[in-house]
């Protein structure tokens, strides 16, 4: 997916594709595009992230 490196600067834009291309459950997704503050959204990706990665 290509994208400008500025908008990787734009809290909005990066909530957005978190929410869109991590593996979450459905419920999880559409909590998180319903939420209009981009820095909730951010903060609760922030809580997810982990089980993410590998060890």
């Amino acid at each position: 997916m290509p994208y400008d490196a500025a908008q990787l600067d734009d809290a909005v834009w990066v909530g957005w594709r978190l929410a869109e291309l991590l593996p979450l459950t459905p419920d999880e997704r559409q909590s998180l595009l319903e939420t209009d503050d981009a820095l909730a959204r951010l903060t609760a990706l922030n809580v997810l992230l982990p089980r993410f990665q590998r060890d």
